[in-house]
């Protein structure tokens, strides 16, 4: 008896999850109509065919990869005629029914903010593949990490969301190993925080069903409901075991708040909403996580009445937060989330995105001025923007210092990523001589429009257009401002500007060294870098040489350089020079550390000296490394 009722309420849960995960779908359907087809229907279907007209084909490839439960829908059998039409596909009724012995993967997830209140037209997609390497090869591994490489070419060259694939083993997930910390995994900074996140937010594309989501029933816990299904008629076939959600100890908190602050520099509106979670969760030790929280009201609330993740997580660690902060603080966090979902005051077009909006913003109590104000935030000015920005690196920091108070004995992630970790973000935040800051954002990119050089009593001023209430940067060396533009990514073509001065610097020539420096240098690519690099020595990269910039094109003599050089860890110096002996002295310093370097010089094509200046300095180089 107790098996049957385990069971069916087991099945109630199953109902209950498979509502709500269809109410996910269509907020992403609503949201992105071709791309949300392209991710929930066209990419399992792409991983059960193999034919040479598709993306993702291997030759080598013998028999199929087919995910669970693709045979047996009915919609599948629809969209296969569609795709089809759309590869050029006569040879087969349907490829993705071919018979023969095929591999299993066992579930397509997402993870992350599509299918939510936070999806906006910047959000990209990270999606698990999730197969069992119990019956899965290396070999037939290696031809399903070819296949998704293959998909995931197609993918960007035609989807307009960005998708990223994981390739997870069962076995691996249910340990919390999530491979090599690198751009977009986390490595071992996050691991119960992560699978957290994924029992949170996931949706699932095609596949089994995550056994966590249907496993609440008071009085038993996970493993023996999962021990009673798994003897029951079924054998649990329809669920897979990633484990249940264990209890984050206090040493996980400091490596995931370390990986939020490096991955602020690219979304910091995101990064600080993630922070307050992680401040909530150790506050409250001993109370029940995120994840938790919302499978027990997925399961006790009306199936009509939608429940947001991303709505209901702000509303949680709001209420935890409550007597943890003041009443600014939680206003701001507010408007952090209207500013990250892209909210707008009116949301014009019908649907469910509007009504979770329209809920959200009345039980907030954000004032009307300031909804008005966040709702036109494109069209803010750069005084603005640098301040939300700065305020958002505050409250980063303030975050990590609150968690990284706590005296852990441990540190729950490994040397690696921690190293890893520790000089990406000294990369990013950490001032030192002559090193070229980076403007913190409150998004991505800057709403800047163009941007307008001002010399003024000795020295170079950055403005963005006609705003002179905060300058983007000052200094008096042209050089270094111009490498700063650059680096910073303000830098559009058609988009710089320059007041008359009494300098003999021309705004062309500020646009041929822009150019010259973003073609060599390139932007700020610290997110990119490889994590090897971090692994080693810092190290200079490129060195970039600029004589005589300010000098008019009548002189001669080169007794001043601007030395601009980029290292391993993706940060980027402009140091003055002011004699070929200063230049030929640290270029043999340089060489004393490595010689696989690239140089590049920069001198203005009007001097008069052009060929006899590039040649003397050529000269000094060549003396410097004993060529």
């Amino acid at each position: 008896m107790v098996h049957i009722s385990i069971e069916k309420k087991v099945t109630r849960n199953l109902n209950l999850f498979n509502l709500y995960n269809n109410k996910r779908k269509e907020l992403f359907k609503e949201f992105s109509p071709k791309e949300s087809d392209q991710i929930l229907y066209l990419l399992p279907w792409l991983l059960s065919v193999n034919q040479p007209s598709c993306p993702g084909f291997v030759p080598e490839l013998k028999e199929n990869f087919r995910v669970f439960g693709i045979e047996s829908l009915k919609i599948m059998r629809k969209k296969s005629l569609v795709y089809k039409k759309l590869f050029k596909i006569s040879d087969s009724d349907h490829p993705h029914l071919k018979p023969g012995k095929v591999f299993q993967i066992d579930g397509v997830y997402t993870i992350g903010s599509i299918g939510s209140i936070a999806q906006t037209s910047y959000s990209d997609c990270d999606i698990w593949i999730c197969i069992d390497s119990n019956t899965i090869d290396r070999e037939r591994k290696i031809f399903l990490i070819e296949k998704l490489n293959l998909i995931k070419d197609w993918f960007d060259e035609n989807c307009k969301i960005p998708v990223y694939f994981f390739l997870s083993d069962i076995h691996d997930v249910k340990k919390g190993y999530f491979g090599k910390l690198d751009k977009e995994s986390s490595g071992s900074a996050q691991k119960n925080i992560l699978m957290e996140e994924f029992y949170r937010t996931t949706i699932v594309i095609m596949g089994r069903t995550p056994f966590w989501w249907v496993s609440r029933i008071p009085g038993y816990d996970y493993d023996y409901v999962l021990k009673k299904i798994n003897e029951g008629l079924g054998g649990g076939y329809e669920y897979v075991d990633f484990g249940d959600l264990p209890k984050i100890g206090a040493d996980e908190f400091l490596g995931a708040s370390l990986w939020q602050l490096q991955k602020a520099l690219g979304s910091p509106l995101k990064s600080v909403i993630k922070m307050a979670l992680l401040k909530r969760n150790i506050d409250n030790p001993d109370n029940k996580l995120a994840a938790d929280l919302l499978k027990e009201r997925v399961m006790t609330t009306n199936p009509e009445d939608f429940l947001d993740p991303m709505s209901f997580t702000l509303d949680l660690l709001l209420e935890g937060l409550d007597h943890k902060y003041d009443k600014a603080t939680r206003g701001f966090l507010k408007e952090c989330f209207f500013l990250r979902c892209n909210m707008k005051t009116y949301e014009k077009k019908e649907g469910l995105r509007r009504k979770l909006v329209m809920r959200f913003i009345k039980a907030s109590e954000i004032p009307k001025e300031t909804q008005y104000r966040l709702s036109d935030f494109k069209h803010w000015d750069m005084a603005s923007q640098m301040r939300l920005g700065k305020r958002l690196l505050q409250e980063l920091f303030k975050f990590y210092r609150d968690i990284s108070s706590r005296g852990h004995a441990d540190i729950g992630i490994n040397k690696r990523d921690l190293t890893v970790l520790g000089r990406k973000i000294a990369s990013i935040y950490q001032k030192k001589t002559n090193k070229l800051s980076l403007v913190p954002k409150p998004t991505e990119k800057f709403n800047l429009i163009d941007i307008t050089y001002i010399y003024k009593m000795g020295r170079w001023y950055i403005y963005a257009g006609n705003d002179r209430s905060i300058p983007l940067f000052t200094d008096k060396d042209i050089v270094k401002a111009t490498a700063f533009s650059v680096w910073n990514n303000l830098f559009k073509v058609g988009r710089v500007r320059m007041e008359p001065n009494s300098t003999s610097v021309s705004l062309q020539e500020i646009i041929n060294l822009s150019h010259k420096l973003k073609s060599f240098l390139g932007e700020c690519d610290v997110l990119d870098n490889s994590p090897s690099f971090y692994l080693r020595k810092e190290r200079i990269q490129k060195v970039f040489i600029v004589v005589s910039f300010e000098e008019s094109h009548y002189e001669k003599d080169i007794n001043n350089f601007a030395f601009i050089y980029k290292t391993t860890w993706g940060e980027l110096f402009v140091k003055r020079i002011t004699s070929p002996y200063g230049l030929q002295k640290k270029l043999k310093l340089i060489k004393e550390d490595n010689r696989e370097f690239q140089i590049e010089f920069y001198l203005q094509r009007n001097c008069s000296y052009y060929e006899k200046i590039i040649r003397r300095t050529r000269d000094i180089v060549e003396r410097s490394f004993s060529f």
